[in-house]
């Protein structure tokens, strides 16, 4: 794994990678009711929120890739979640 200040590239691609982490982390804090998860569900927002994270997954794992860090288990819930697509 590289050193995070190795070179501004790899300080960007931390910095994009603890962004990530807390943008996944403000989507899972989002609490609902039941009746607004049948909404959303009804409304196909629920598929938007999926797409959203799906979208996060793969910059975390070529952020990952860059640094050379470990990404398996990052790609295996990202394969999870494409199936629920």
């Amino acid at each position: 794994m590289k050193a995070r200040f190795e070179s501004p590239e790899i300080l960007e691609l931390y910095v994009r990678l603890d962004l990530n982490y807390i943008r996944l982390e403000e989507i899972q804090k989002e609490k609902l009711s039941p009746l607004e998860l049948m909404i959303d569900k009804a409304t196909g927002y629920d598929k938007e929120k999926l797409s959203q994270v799906i979208e996060i997954m793969k910059d975390i794992i070529y952020c990952k890739k860059k640094v050379e860090a470990d990404y398996s288990d990052t790609e295996k819930v990202l394969e999870k979640l494409e199936s629920l697509k």
